[in-house]
């Protein structure tokens, strides 16, 4: 039986272009989940500053999660592993992009979000997700413990070439791996090399003593390919990605559905019982 639901957020949980926070079918849903006895959290790029606008202050909610795609993990609202970006590598990153135009370097944690490389602050102003509140223009990264960045692609005249501009990153910083979680090209994901969402949910199945049969990860993009290629009960959404629909064993309704919600009340029936729901047989 499934002890533990992990779900990507935008565009899987969440319906982000019409609204960024959780539709009351959704919340009543993870609320069964969790009478059941079942975990829930997110499995997602953003870190626990970023979750507000999705959760509120309903914390309990993410309590348990996998964050910055694998990089930091919760248990019952106490961090479990956490690892870090090396600072040299990004501060080699932002000055590599300084000279391409709308590409810009965020380096995130709890108390800031700096910038580096292809705009100005001016320019930078009113471009940003609110979830990465207001990011301020530096000349280099700072020497401090990193654990979350992204490369944001603005359009802008000359600007680089999306899926070129990947390659010569990752030829730049062969020890980080660079993904997209979005449908649009405007964002690359930063991890450390082999860090991603699958290893984290690893990591943290281990801490909890629980098997790869036990957890049901949802997904919709790119950086949910290898969470969803993974794990047996492993969820896409109808309209996710066609790489990621193919990864995925299992697939349900659109989030403009709910579909994802509407898996996790059968989730947490079928918990109740001590069985695996329909959908996932």
């Amino acid at each position: 039986m499934i002890r533990l639901v992990l779900t990507d957020l935008d565009n899987t949980l969440v319906n982000t272009p019409v609204s960024p926070r959780l539709t009351p079918f959704a919340r009543h849903a993870i609320h069964r989940l969790q009478k059941a006895g079942v975990r829930f959290g997110p499995a997602t790029g953003r870190m626990p500053w970023m979750l507000d606008p999705i959760f509120g202050d309903e914390r309990d909610l993410w309590a348990t999660s996998v964050q910055g795609n694998g990089q930091v993990g919760y248990l019952d609202g106490e961090k479990v592993f956490e690892h870090e970006v090396d600072w040299r590598t990004l501060r080699r990153l932002g000055e590599f992009l300084k000279d391409k135009p709308g590409a810009v370097l965020y380096a995130i944690d709890e108390t800031d979000t700096l910038a580096v490389g292809g705009l100005t602050q001016e320019e930078l102003n009113g471009q940003y997700d609110i979830a990465f509140r207001g990011p301020v223009v530096v000349d280099e990264v700072p020497e401090r413990r990193w654990v979350k960045a992204n490369v944001h692609c603005f359009r802008a005249p000359g600007a680089p070439d999306f899926q070129q501009l990947r390659v010569q990153m990752e030829a730049l910083c062969p020890d980080l791996d660079f993904v997209s979680p979005t449908p649009e090209p405007i964002l690359w994901d930063i991890t450390n090399k082999g860090r991603s969402k699958a290893s984290g949910i690893r990591e943290l199945l281990g801490v909890m003593g629980l098997e790869e049969d036990e957890v049901a990860v949802f997904g919709d993009s790119d950086n949910d390919i290898e969470m969803l290629a993974a794990f047996p009960y492993s969820v896409a959404v109808a309209n996710a990605k066609p790489g990621v629909l193919e990864a995925a064993n299992y697939a349900v309704g659109s989030v403009e559905e709910d579909g994802a919600a509407r898996a996790f009340l059968e989730i947490a029936e079928a918990s109740a019982r001590g069985a695996l729901p329909a959908f996932l047989m």
